[in-house]
This record gives structure tokens, sequence and C-alpha cells, in this order.
């Protein structure tokens, strides 16, 4: 089976970031499937190059440029499923709608079930 694994990654390496290494690991060894990434980054928006506010908070309900990006993973990968770990803020619902319009199943697992984790992220850095 052919799987584009998708996942928008924390600023900070979590437990959330380690189980869907651990997942990606076992799918791609234990199962053999043919394993692709599709990785999205929140620190992406962070920094003296960030968008703006505005920006991302548009990008946030809809971004065409992620979408972009993964239609044309799934052109040249050819996907037989597109497995969804965390796709806020970066990835969008456009993923969604993409999956959706080209008609590929979506399996999704929720790791944290906010869009953002304000206690884990208040505590970072702070153990």
């Amino acid at each position: 089976m052919k799987v584009i694994q998708v996942v928008n990654r924390y600023r900070k390496y979590g437990g959330a970031d380690s189980s869907t290494d651990r997942i990606f690991q076992t799918l791609s060894r234990e199962l053999n499937w043919d394993m692709f990434v599709c990785e999205f980054s929140s620190s992406d928006w962070t920094g003296p190059d960030r968008p703006n506010l505005l920006t991302m908070a548009s990008k946030s309900l809809w971004n065409f440029e992620a979408a972009e990006r993964l239609r044309q993973l799934d052109e040249e990968f050819k996907a037989d499923l597109w497995l969804f770990h965390h796709v806020y803020p970066v990835g969008s619902p456009s993923l969604f709608h993409l999956a959706k319009k080209r008609g590929k199943p979506i399996f999704q697992i929720l790791h944290n079930w906010l869009p953002w984790s304000p206690s884990g992220t208040l505590w970072t850095g702070r153990k």
C-alpha cells in the first residue's frame, strides 16, 4: 500500500511528533507499506520572515499553497491512502477538501484534539 503521511510539525519536538515518527516506522517496516511524508512546520510561521497575523489566520482556515504541495506529491507518488496526523495550523482544511476532490481516503489520527495546545506551549522549556 502506498501512503502519504501528512503532518504539521510543532515548533518544539514532543510526544505527538515522537508518536508520528513511530507510526511511520511501524507502517513502513512491519507492514512493508510504501510511505512518503508531506510535512509542514509551525516554525515556518516564526521569525522575521513569518507571514503577518492576518495571513496566518487566513491560511489556517484555507492554505492553497499547502494543498498544492500535497497535490503535487500525490501526482508523483500516487498514494492509495493519506494518513493525517495534525494538519493545523499550516496544512488547514484545504487538505481535506483536496482529498475529497481527488477521491483519496483519509485515515486521521488525533494526537491532540485542539488546533493549538496552550498548556503545552506554556510549559515548553520549563520542565
